[in-house]
């Protein structure tokens, strides 16, 4: 059958089993502030600060972490929706100054016309700048790292009322605390990041054995000038659960560009959506690794952009059922083969209803302060659907602690922006200077103006 109709004819058959709700769109209490300019948020940290009220911090409203909840119904729950202007476009030095409630896409728009791209950022453009900033991002470009290394300088407003400027030569202790600090050491209003060009990719796979793949990314990926994305997919099925990973490798060309529909359609999100959703069925989930191996083997020529270009409406969405949650591990390569397999055996014994298992490059970067990469690491993306019910939950705090322990064990750690299921001793062991973050902390918020779920949970007490 034509890959084209296969997609339209299963994206038909179950477009309507779904609700409406994203996963990432989470309810939040405290009082809904979206400030106009910087005067007004100004003014709202001043009143916080004078009135024993907290602040956390929205961006786009996307993320399923606790860095953007509200500790109670007094807080302020504060959105930079309205901050999101282009400052500046550098076209000589290749790098943009933007308010933080711009979204991605919002900057795609604007720079892809003058042949320029985004260096580091997640899968999907729907995230804001400043949230991003704020959990120290990283994507699927390999050679640019997490976020941090892209940024050049930001302005920062400080739970004092003042805004500051910040680099890497001015205030620079506020660099690390900042990026990467989960919206507790202040708001961060604008940034100036480095940009790259907009070039022509390729795409080139391979399926490997998994026990392979540490030394197919060296041998292959980590050395090749030419590879600008590299990602792997494990196998999801029941009989041979992450025993091979299929391997997906971006090229530069000089071929022709061949202009792709964007994968922020409503057909593309659609297709996409369902084909995730359908793996939660035992045979769909073999087929489906067959069919994404049809559609990735098609030969086609992105531009960077376009690639960059996915919005977070392509993913399954919340049921009154069920929902969708992700995970991440960042484990040693000399140690990703015995995690896989431990992993393996945590997701078998409690049953985790896995519907995607991605692995990612990270260049190690020890900047921030709270950075979950020091070292190069294989990033492992875990997509779980979730029933709807408290003895679930309750299951997955057991074997996501139990995981966690098996990323300490393998020299590894876990990302924070997510459900907080870990405790505050293994965010402890995991992230090595909490005790140096915690002291900046006190020292430019002594009133604990700058507070969240996340905070609470994991450094608050």
């Amino acid at each position: 059958m034509n890959t084209k109709y296969l997609f339209l004819t299963l994206a038909m058959c179950f477009g309507v089993a779904q609700a409406n709700h994203s996963f990432f769109e989470i309810p939040t209490p405290g009082l809904q502030q979206a400030p106009k300019n910087i005067e007004q948020l100004t003014a709202l940290v001043h009143d916080a600060a004078h009135n024993s009220r907290t602040i956390s911090i929205v961006g786009a409203g996307k993320s399923m972490g606790g860095q953007t909840i509200a500790i109670d119904d007094n807080a302020y729950q504060v959105s930079l929706k309205h901050l999101n202007k282009m400052l500046l476009l550098d076209l000589e030095h290749k790098e943009v100054t933007v308010q933080t409630g711009m979204t991605w896409g919002e900057l795609q728009k604007q720079i892809a016309p003058h042949g320029l791209a985004i260096k580091a950022m997640q899968s999907y453009n729907s995230f804001s700048i400043g949230g991003s900033l704020g959990v120290n991002v990283h994507g699927q470009d390999f050679n640019a790292g997490m976020i941090i290394e892209t940024v050049q300088s930001f302005r920062l407003l400080l739970a004092n009322g003042t805004v500051v400027n910040v680099s890497r030569n001015e205030n620079a202790e506020l660099f690390g605390f900042a990026i990467g600090g989960y919206g507790l050491a202040g708001i961060i209003v604008d940034v100036t990041l480095a940009l790259t060009d907009d070039v022509s990719i390729t795409r080139v796979n391979a399926t490997v054995p998994s026990s392979e793949l540490a030394n197919y990314f060296r041998n292959n990926i980590q050395d090749n000038p030419k590879v600008q994305f590299y990602s792997a997919r494990y196998s999801m099925g029941r009989h041979n659960l992450l025993n091979e990973a299929f391997v997906i490798a971006y090229e530069k060309t000089d071929r022709a560009l061949v202009v792709q529909p964007a994968l922020d359609t409503k057909f593309g999100n659609m297709l996409l959506r369902n084909l995730v959703w359908l793996t939660q069925f035992s045979l769909m989930r073999r087929m489906r690794s067959s069919i994404e191996k049809l559609f990735l083997a098609l030969p086609t020529v992105y531009s960077r952009n376009n690639l960059m270009g996915s919005s977070v409406e392509a993913l399954p969405r919340d049921t009154k059922h069920s929902r969708y949650i992700l995970q991440e591990y960042f484990i040693p390569y000399d140690q990703l083969n015995s995690f896989i397999d431990d992993f393996r055996t945590i997701a078998q014994e409690y049953n985790v209803d896995l519907l995607n298992v991605s692995a990612r490059h990270v260049r190690g970067n020890d900047e921030s302060l709270l950075s979950w990469s020091p070292q190069d690491t294989c990033a492992l993306v875990l997509y779980i659907c979730q029933p709807c019910n408290e003895d679930a939950y309750d299951g997955a705090v057991i074997w996501t602690r139990e995981l966690i322990d098996v990323a300490l064990k393998h020299d590894g750690s876990f990302y924070l922006p997510y459900q907080c299921l870990a405790t505050p001793q293994q965010v402890a062991a995991a992230y090595k200077n909490v005790s140096k973050f915690l002291e900046l902390k006190k020292k430019y918020d002594p009133r604990g103006v700058f507070k969240n779920k996340m905070y609470d949970h994991y450094l608050g007490s």
